[in-house]
């Protein structure tokens, strides 16, 4: 499935621990080179859609394939690079209560950045209060 077919917002939890709300499918599928091409942003990206849905990132692609020359000025330079994303509906069901759990869990990874900005057990009680994928993506925005 495309990812512009997911219901926005979304929001992506990266293996490096890294939890990013996306709007809309435009948004999230745009990159920088060094994300698609150096750190593999989305190798095994997991995504929680609006519906409380788990996807998981299965391929992503550049839009448009330039030459060998295009790329590499693209990966000097950093340039934003607009993706294909596939993903593919992981098998467990999830719901709010999954996600929230699954989001406790990715803030216990990077501590130290979440409590750059408030503590980690306030960041707990902020996910467990949130009821829908919105107001989570809104939250950690």
């Amino acid at each position: 499935m495309k990812h512009s077919d997911l219901s926005y917002p979304v929001i992506c939890l990266g293996q490096d621990g890294s939890i990013v709300p996306h709007q809309s499918a435009e948004e999230f599928g745009k990159c920088n080179a060094l994300a698609l091409w150096v750190t593999r942003y989305f190798a095994d990206l997991t995504v929680i859609d609006s519906a409380a849905v788990l996807w998981r990132v299965e391929s992503a692609i550049p839009k448009q394939e330039k030459s060998g020359i295009y790329r590499w000025l693209s990966r000097l330079t950093n340039r934003t690079i607009r993706v294909d994303i596939e993903v593919w509906r992981l098998d467990q069901e999830a719901g709010m209560a999954v996600v929230k759990r699954l989001l406790v869990s990715w803030l216990d990874r990077m501590p130290e950045f979440w409590e750059a900005s408030a503590d980690l057990d306030e960041w707990r009680s902020r996910v467990e209060s949130c009821r829908t994928v919105e107001e989570l993506a809104i939250l950690l925005e």
